[in-house]
């Protein structure tokens, strides 16, 4: 699945939050399927920064 393709599963399941009557253990299920859609999508904009050096080494290095 694609970055593109879990916002959208995302917004999707917000929206069926809002505009759905659902019961308590569905909530809950679609409230983690977000959280971890959200997981998924910061991991891959973790993984897709470059690693910045920043010059702070330890005399061990």
């Amino acid at each position: 699945m694609t970055k593109s393709e879990m916002l959208q599963e995302i917004s999707i399941l917000q929206e069926t939050l809002v505009d759905c009557v659902l019961t308590i253990a569905d909530k809950v299920a679609i409230r983690n399927e977000i959280g971890d859609l959200q997981d998924k999508v910061a991991l891959l904009d973790f993984q897709e920064s470059e690693d910045i050096d920043f010059g702070h080494h330890s005399e061990w290095e």
